[in-house]
């Protein structure tokens, strides 16, 4: 949700702001009775209850309904299963959830791989990569 809030204000999320942020939002979180993983309807709560957005969590996720919401300007946050993505930047096998948030897609393309900011703390904070719709690793258990 961090990301999130930096792209849509454009500002930089450097290293030192995204480590004060996390300990913010995770001391917010624990003061609010949310546990370390969150439900993608709690993401849904603290993103309006916290930070004030206009959320709403969809379930008719399709390559068609996520280019609709980039179109309206609205990125979009998929939770994933962490250690499935293959993310280089993660330390160690890397979380067990993880939520990736799509900036957007290039005009005119009708495939279905989307860009997305990723966190790269080793090399900046954020990154810009493709992630295929079709190859996404599934939230359902640990395994």
């Amino acid at each position: 949700m961090l990301m999130v809030m930096h792209y849509l204000n454009g500002t930089a999320l450097t290293p030192a702001i995204a480590d004060k942020e996390i300990l913010d939002l995770v001391e917010w979180e624990t003061a609010n009775g949310y546990s370390h993983d969150v439900t993608a309807a709690q993401m849904v709560e603290i993103a309006e209850k916290k930070f004030g957005l206009n959320a709403r969590m969809r379930t008719d996720v399709t390559v068609e309904t996520i280019k609709e919401e980039l179109a309206a300007g609205n990125p979009v946050v998929i939770p994933a299963a962490g250690r499935d993505l293959g993310n280089p930047y993660f330390s160690g096998e890397g979380p067990w959830y993880h939520a990736l948030t799509i900036i957007g897609f290039e005009e005119g393309w009708t495939g279905d791989k989307f860009i997305v900011t990723i966190p790269a703390p080793s090399v900046a904070v954020s990154t810009n990569t493709t992630w295929t719709f079709s190859s996404a690793p599934s939230t359902t258990g640990r395994g």
